[in-house]
């Protein structure tokens, strides 16, 4: 009886001992491939055989991720990636491809593209930087691979663009107010420079308020504006003579530059 009992723990300690030759060789093995994977894939931190690309067309900016990716390493590789633009804090654009498998000598095909309108962006990522300040795109690139959940690593390529104002060195000059009676006239002259490479139509209008009173709304102004080239125009606006005081005013423009409409508040002066 002994000798069974001794004869059963002998085998129970080597099955352990194969259970745990196995599962050492087995993630050694993974953790291998994983690292063969960041070895193919990485040179000085940046993407080997991935090229990322960025154009400029107008106010739209167009991202692309191109190349091949191989798998060098012993085991099948889930592979996924991911292109994403912040300016400002904001999150701008993410596009992220279906997640493939990739076999062992494998090459993957990568051809992955994204694109924004600057102008188009909601209020809550303030559109109104683009149009009037010079502003930078961070653009992330990224690539995903690993055999979850046992080993896997993410490299992104960072890259950086500056983007021209359209409306650079923009301007409200001082208010001009003519008195004509019951009502009065308030000009404010509107001045900037087109620092993008390419000309635009847009149009404006303004509101005048004060506090949760609107005291005049002026016409819409239709103009055209050329790459290098100040514009600068008039804006009116008709008020009730008794409700215009000297003092500080809200003066709220709607800007409309290809068919997007930005609002850019202002404090204003009136004499």
């Amino acid at each position: 009886m002994k000798r069974v009992s001794s004869t059963l723990r002998g085998s129970f300690r080597g099955v352990a001992i194969a259970i745990t030759l196995v599962s050492v060789i087995t993630f050694s093995t993974i953790g291998y491939s994983v690292y063969r994977e960041y070895q193919s894939l990485t040179a000085s931190g940046v993407l080997k055989g991935i090229t990322a690309n960025t154009v400029v067309q107008g106010t739209k900016v167009f991202f692309s991720l191109n190349g091949s990716i191989p798998n060098s390493g012993l085991y099948p590789i889930d592979l996924s990636f991911s292109i994403s633009a912040e300016s400002g804090g904001h999150l701008l654009t993410k596009s992220t491809s279906t997640a493939v498998r990739l076999l062992p000598g494998q090459n993957r095909a990568v051809n992955l593209t994204s694109q924004i309108d600057l102008l188009s962006l909601t209020n809550a990522t303030n559109p109104q930087r683009f149009l009037l300040n010079e502003s930078t795109i961070s653009l992330f690139t990224t690539v995903n691979a690993g055999l979850e959940p046992f080993a896997s690593f993410s490299l992104g390529i960072p890259n950086n663009i500056t983007l021209p104002p359209l409306m650079g060195n923009f301007k409200v000059g001082a208010a001009t107010v003519t008195n004509q009676g019951a009502q009065s006239l308030v000009a404010f002259p509107i001045s900037f420079l087109n620092k993008a490479n390419y000309p635009y139509p847009f149009s404006m209008s303004a509101q005048l308020s004060a506090g949760q009173s609107v005291l005049g709304r002026s016409q819409l102004f239709n103009g055209t504006s050329s790459p290098g080239q100040p514009t600068s125009f008039n804006l009116s606006l008709t008020v009730p003579t008794a409700q215009l005081k000297a003092g500080t005013y809200q003066l709220n423009l709607q800007a409309v530059i290809l068919n997007n409409r930005i609002p850019i508040s202002l404090t204003v002066k009136v004499p």
